[in-house]
């Protein structure tokens, strides 16, 4: 799997692919609202779940996930 980590003045994201010539399969974003820092999670182009706490986000990271059997 291939990740990229991009940013400019008003955000950054980490992205997650399953090929480098592919869309993100998975993408966090954090940018600045009122002061404090928001963290957004997407699957593809849909976003799952929004926060100002990154552990919660992750968690609901991990929750998408599945193992491969």
């Amino acid at each position: 799997r291939d990740y990229a980590i991009d940013n400019d003045r008003t955000i950054a994201i980490f992205s997650i692919f399953k090929h480098g010539l592919d869309a993100p399969l998975y993408a966090i974003s954090k940018t600045r609202s009122q002061g404090e820092y928001l963290y957004t999670f997407y699957q593809a182009s849909l976003k799952i779940y929004q926060s100002r706490n990154l552990d919660e986000v992750l968690k609901a990271f991990e929750k998408r996930l599945k193992p491969i059997t």
